[in-house]
């Protein structure tokens, strides 16, 4: 996926009503595919994209970011991103002050707009997509059941935070990038960090009831070649405390 990096700069536009757009919106989407899908495999142009100054707009696609102008481009609460692609501009619609959509199909190829959602919630201001994708992916308490059952509880925090599956202290779902392309057959993966700043990875997979979550070993790297690391035996297996929606 390739942004146009520069920035021009164009007339500032001044919004009011439910024109107003401001804030951090994240791709409802993609999101809406998860934990089934992961993200980079599926077409989109942007997972977020941040109005935080009258006349351009910050985009992020999960490895690349760029901030690109946009106008108004009528009076119905449709604006214009110019130089989106290289292809050209592309457009969008606020729907009241919490809803965009991207009109983004030429790029994706799907039959539809994008939907993007804003980012309300006071306690989840500084929320980006990370955030949202690990809350719906692994958020969550669990009890380790295998290779041996495990009495504590275990707490994967939206914050990319872990507790109690020592000695691993955060972690991080790869979703977009060159994580994608480490196993041999493509496989959600989790990085673990641990105590000694030592990151891990893991495939892993999640019961179709969300119920339980499989980590599995990954082989070593192949010498001079990129990904075709095989999925091995597995590491552990956790046990939802309670299963998610």
């Amino acid at each position: 996926m390739v942004f146009l990096l520069a920035c021009q700069k164009t007339t500032t536009v001044t919004k009011s009503g439910s024109c107003a757009i401001s804030g951090r919106y994240f791709n409802r989407t993609v999101l809406k595919n998860c934990p089934d899908t992961i993200p980079g495999f599926g077409p989109f142009y942007a997972l977020e994209l941040t109005f935080d100054d009258n006349d351009s707009v910050a985009i992020d696609n999960g490895v690349e970011k760029a901030r690109l102008p946009f106008s108004s481009a009528d009076e119905n609460c449709q604006f214009k991103i110019t130089g989106a692609t290289q292809f050209g501009d592309m457009y969008f619609r606020a729907e009241g002050d919490s809803v965009l959509q991207l009109y983004d199909s030429a790029w994706t190829k799907l039959g539809s707009a994008s939907l993007f959602e804003k980012v309300r919630s006071e306690n989840r201001s500084n929320w980006n997509f990370d955030n949202f994708y690990n809350e719906c992916f692994i958020t969550g308490s669990y009890k380790q059941t295998k290779p041996e059952s495990k009495p504590n509880p275990i707490y994967f925090l939206p914050n990319g935070q872990v507790t109690g599956i020592k000695p691993y202290l955060s972690y991080a779902l790869c979703y977009a990038g060159d994580c994608m392309e480490e196993t041999e057959r493509p496989a959600h993966i989790i990085e673990l960090t641990n105590d000694r700043g030592t990151k891990e990875l893991f495939a892993i997979k999640v019961a179709e009831d969300k119920s339980v979550i499989q980590f599995y070993k990954i082989g070593a790297p192949k010498p001079d070649i990129k990904g075709e690391r095989t999925i091995d035996e597995l590491a552990f297996e956790l046990q939802a405390a309670q299963i998610r929606e």
